[in-house]
């Protein structure tokens, strides 16, 4: 009988080690700390268990978590038979062994991100499209190629345009059908209460701005909007024109630019839906607030697309490994935790939030006659 915890999930955590040894380290009702927050996130993993977002902030094993508990033993007869004829609510040894077992049993067949965000396959292939200057991001991209050996691959990204959406190409032709690209190159943000608002880099340092309904064709800056040729709603006898339509008659400089960056965009499109990904995840800050704008894009490249609401970080961390984190991860390395996300998960797989991530479908194919 193993007297270690085996899975990636749990075995960092001294507290939960204990527990799998050492009865008075039992943990139930009233408990806090990181070891909770990893029981929670394991029961909502393997049972689908629904953890009041209170006792998940502060890492509380308060009432939900306890019947969380309790039906997980209840559907597996976790039972010790020298004492009891029912389940009760306590992670004790025999309690803290199955759920290793099983998130090993889960990490073993499939990947951690697939599971994570509900893209459930097989045999996954990840790829990272990675920005290479950012020393941290760079580090939890290598950590996770060396981690998931053959499962997961980095491409690095370029600031040229024409060069990245060979990179991109690469990508996604290496993830293959199903499988899942990540783009970590740079900056997102949206603007509140407006979902079609918004920007994320494409390319690093800002060279493949795409926007929303914010773009700005006079800034050169703003390279692409999914927007672009989108034809306005006609309230006057003149045929509308879209912003592609007018540069087409126009032969500015300006007009040229925003012509030639719209046909690389066409180009990074058709790679998207000639790939088939099951998912893009936009490793990027807060652009998932803009969700009526990812759902524009997710339209265009026949792809779900998932993102964030909240900043997404990366450190460092005592350990030498690298961690990706939310913008709610404050005093990350001060104990007691204080409510985050920053769970030893985040070095094995991208941040994982119930209420910051945002998963996108692209809305359904116009039928064909």
């Amino acid at each position: 009988m193993a007297t270690r915890l085996q899975s990636k999930w749990f075995r960092d955590n001294s507290r939960l080690q204990h527990c799998l040894v050492s009865d008075p380290h039992h943990v139930l009702r009233g408990a806090t700390g990181e070891h909770v927050s990893l029981i929670q996130g394991a029961l909502s993993i393997l049972d689908g268990s629904r953890i009041a977002d209170d006792e998940q902030k502060r890492h509380l094993y308060g009432p939900t978590t306890e019947n969380a508990v309790l039906e997980y033993k209840k559907r597996r007869r976790i039972i010790n038979l020298l004492y009891q004829t029912q389940a009760d609510a306590i992670v004790g040894k025999m309690t803290i062994r199955r759920l290793d077992e099983e998130m090993k049993a889960q990490e073993r067949s499939r990947s951690h991100l697939m599971f994570a965000v509900g893209v459930s396959l097989p045999e996954p292939r990840m790829v990272i499209l990675s920005e290479t200057a950012n020393r941290d991001f760079v580090g939890w991209a290598n950590q996770m190629v060396k981690l998931y050996s053959g499962k997961v691959v980095k491409v690095d990204a370029a600031t040229d345009p024409a060069e990245e959406v060979k990179r991109i190409r690469q990508a996604v032709n290496t993830a293959g059908a199903g499988g899942l690209l990540i783009l970590s190159v740079g900056h997102g943000v949206c603007i509140p209460q407006f979902g079609e608002q918004g920007t994320f880099d494409l390319a690093p340092n800002a060279a493949m701005r795409v926007l929303g309904k914010n773009y700005n064709e006079n800034e050169p800056k703003d390279f692409v909007s999914p927007y672009y040729d989108d034809k306005p709603a006609a309230n006057t006898g003149l045929k509308p024109l879209s912003q592609k339509d007018k540069d087409e008659r126009d032969q500015t400089p300006g007009a040229q630019r925003r012509l030639k960056n719209w046909a690389l965009w066409q180009e990074v499109c058709k790679i998207f839906v000639d790939g088939k990904l099951s998912a893009v995840v936009l490793l990027t800050c807060r652009i998932g607030g803009a969700p009526l704008f990812l759902q524009k894009i997710a339209g265009q490249w026949r792809t779900k697309m998932i993102a964030y609401k909240d900043q997404v970080g990366c450190y460092q961390t005592a350990s030498g490994r690298f961690r990706t984190i939310l913008g709610k991860d404050k005093d990350k390395t001060a104990p007691p935790p204080p409510p985050h996300t920053n769970t030893p998960w985040g070095e094995i797989t991208i941040p994982l939030s119930m209420t910051d991530m945002v998963v996108i479908d692209p809305p359904a194919a116009p039928k064909t006659p």
